[in-house]
């Protein structure tokens, strides 16, 4: 019998669980498969996961992730005095497309 890693407390996914789809995803692994990637990684170790996430659940952290990164990126721009903003649209294959560009400037004391 492999023995069991805990994953999971009460209905949350544990941060380690959460940073290991985090790198599958990034890694471009599909969102039905990272379950059973994260699974089988672990199993070679001779572990198991008392817990694996459905694909919802999946994509849901996922959109925590984008969330994340989203205050992250808002943070950072707020706390610099030198960041340019600006707004462009352009049409690309009959579709509009909208695009918001964030530009750090560079001061130069002397």
């Amino acid at each position: 019998m492999l023995a069991c890693i805990q994953n999971k407390v009460g209905r949350t996914y544990t941060t380690q669980f959460r940073k290991a789809a985090f790198i599958c995803i990034r890694k471009q692994v599909p969102m039905e498969n990272v379950s059973d990637v994260i699974a089988g990684v672990i199993t070679i170790y001779g572990k198991d996961l008392s817990h694996t996430p459905c694909v919802s659940t999946v994509i849901n952290m996922i959109s925590e992730m984008k969330v994340l990164s989203s205050v992250q990126a808002v943070k950072a721009i707020l706390k610099s005095k030198h960041v340019n903003l600006a707004w462009d649209a352009t049409s690309l294959n009959g579709r509009h497309i909208d695009e918001v560009m964030f530009q750090q400037i560079a001061v130069h004391t002397f």
